[in-house]
């Protein structure tokens, strides 16, 4: 194996992980959209449970 063939493969990218960047940015902010869409649809949930079983409570009073 000469030296020329050695040097070729084990070339690098001048910015190593820079390519990756683009991508791999969104997919975090989709996720983290998606978390604080499923937290806002939690809470708006359990207000109407509480409210529900709040009512329940008054009732039996």
């Amino acid at each position: 194996m000469s030296s020329d063939t050695l040097a070729e493969s084990a070339a690098v990218p001048d910015t190593p992980g820079r390519a990756d960047l683009p991508r791999i940015v969104p997919r975090r902010r989709s996720g983290q959209g998606t978390a604080a869409v499923v937290l806002v649809l939690l809470g708006i949930g359990q207000y109407y449970v509480e409210k529900h079983y709040a009512r329940g409570a008054e009732r039996t009073r």
